[in-house]
C-alpha cells in the first residue's frame, strides 16, 4: 500500500497505478464534455461503486476542473471510505453550475447555488467515512457558494 507521502508525490505527477486503490480522474479524461469535468469525475467514482471496492483514492492531478453540474458521492456503499486527494487541483463551478435548480434544499439555502459536491449518505447508515485532502474549491463568476454539501 502506497503511504500519504508517495501518493501525494504520485497525484502531483498524475501517474498513480490502480493496483495501489488509486485512480486518476485523468483516467476518465475522455468523458469530458465540451471543457466539464463533472461527467468524468462522476464516473470515475462511480467506477468504485461499480467494483465494489469501499476504500481506494481518486487522485486529482494539479489543475482546474470546470464543474457544470453538481458530482455526487456516497450514493453506493462502494465509494464509502473514498479519499479525493488534489493537491494542487481545483474543481471551479461554472456559470452553468450556477444556473442549475437546486430546489432539494431549503429556500435559504437554496440562494447559495448548486454545490460542487453532494455528499451523500445511504438510508439506515451514518457516515461514509470520506476524506478530502487538498483538493480546493472555487467558482467562476459567484463571489459565494457552496462547495462540498454535506447531510
Amino acid at each position: 500500500m502506497l503511504t500519504a507521502v508517495a501518493l501525494m508525490l504520485l497525484a502531483s505527477s498524475g501517474a498513480v497505478a490502480a493496483s495501489d486503490g488509486a485512480v486518476s480522474v485523468q483516467e476518465y479524461a475522455a468523458r469530458v464534455v465540451d471543457g466539464d469535468w463533472a461527467p468524468a469525475i462522476q464516473a470515475a467514482l462511480d467506477s468504485f461503486a461499480d467494483a465494489q471496492r469501499p476504500g481506494g483514492t481518486l487522485v486529482f492531478p494539479p489543475g482546474g476542473y470546470r464543474v457544470d453540474r453538481p458530482i455526487r458521492l456516497g450514493t453506493q456503499t462502494g465509494q464509502w471510505g473514498l479519499h479525493l486527494l488534489g493537491y494542487g487541483a481545483t474543481l471551479v463551478g461554472s456559470a452553468a453550475l450556477d444556473a442549475v435548480d437546486w430546489s432539494e434544499v431549503e429556500p435559504e439555502e437554496a440562494e447559495h447555488g448548486a454545490p460542487i459536491l453532494v455528499v451523500s449518505g445511504v438510508e439506515g447508515i451514518e457516515g461514509g467515512n470520506y476524506c478530502v485532502e487538498g483538493l480546493s474549491f472555487d467558482r467562476e463568476q459567484r463571489g459565494n457558494g457552496v462547495g462540498i454539501s454535506l447531510p
